[in-house]
C-alpha cells in the first residue's frame, strides 16, 4: 500500500482553507492519520500548496528552519489548534449553510493574524500584501486564516461547501450542477462503489 503523506496527499479542496483543514487522512468517522506530524511535514505542505511566491517561500523556509525545537513544537500545537477550530465552523457551513461551532475563537485566530499583515505599494502603484517575519512558523496558518475570511465573507461560496459522506473531507463543489459528492471520485467515490458491489453481489 502507497504511504500517503504531505507530498503525495490528494489536494481536492478548492481553496486554501479548506485544504488546511484536510490534512489528516479523514474527520469520518473519527480523526484519522495526522499528515503534519512534524515541522518539515510543515514546511513540505506550503510549498506543495504554492500560496507563497519562490522568493517568499525560501525566506520562510530559511527562517522556520532555524527555529529552536520547543518553537517548533509550538507551531505545530497552533497548527492543529487552528485547524481543528476552522474545521468545526467549516463542517457547519457544509452540513447548515450558516456560521456555528466556534466562531468567536476563528474570528480571534483571524483578527490575530491580521496584525501582521503588511501592505506594499510598488512603483506602478500596485498594492500587495504579504505578512511579517516577527513569528515565520505562523506564516503558513496565517494564510489559511485569511483564506477562511474570505470564504466566510462571501455568502455565495457557502453553498458551495461539502461534507464527503465518507472521510469527512470538506471542499467547494465547482461542478456544473452543484451535485458533487464525494471529496476525490478517484478515492472516496470508488471506495463507495467498491462497498455496495461488495453488498448487492452478497445478497
Amino acid at each position: 500500500m502507497e504511504n500517503i503523506d504531505v507530498t503525495n496527499m490528494s489536494v481536492c479542496g478548492g481553496i486554501l482553507c479548506l485544504d488546511f483543514i484536510n490534512t489528516v487522512s479523514e474527520w469520518l468517522p473519527e480523526t484519522g492519520k495526522e499528515y503534519i506530524t512534524h515541522h518539515e511535514a510543515l514546511i513540505k505542505w506550503t510549498k506543495r500548496m504554492d500560496f507563497l511566491s519562490p522568493k517568499a517561500f525560501r525566506a520562510y523556509e530559511i527562517a522556520a528552519r532555524r527555529l529552536e525545537p520547543q518553537q517548533q513544537v509550538s507551531a505545530l500545537k497552533y497548527f492543529r489548534q487552528v485547524r481543528q477550530c476552522m474545521y468545526e465552523v467549516m463542517n457547519e457551513v457544509a452540513k447548515k449553510k450558516k456560521v456555528a461551532g466556534p466562531f468567536d475563537q476563528l474570528g480571534d485566530h483571524i483578527r490575530s493574524s491580521n496584525r501582521h499583515l503588511i501592505y506594499k505599494k510598488d512603483a506602478a502603484g500596485t498594492v500587495s500584501a504579504s505578512f511579517d517575519e516577527q513569528y515565520p512558523a505562523m506564516i503558513p496558518v496565517w494564510h489559511a486564516l485569511q483564506s477562511a475570511a474570505s470564504l466566510l465573507l462571501d455568502a455565495a461560496q457557502w453553498n458551495r461547501v461539502r461534507s464527503c459522506p465518507s472521510c469527512g473531507w470538506l471542499f467547494l463543489d465547482s461542478s456544473k450542477g452543484g451535485k458533487r459528492k464525494w471529496c476525490d471520485m478517484t478515492l472516496c467515490g470508488s471506495r463507495d462503489k467498491a462497498s455496495r458491489y461488495y453488498y448487492n453481489h452478497k445478497q
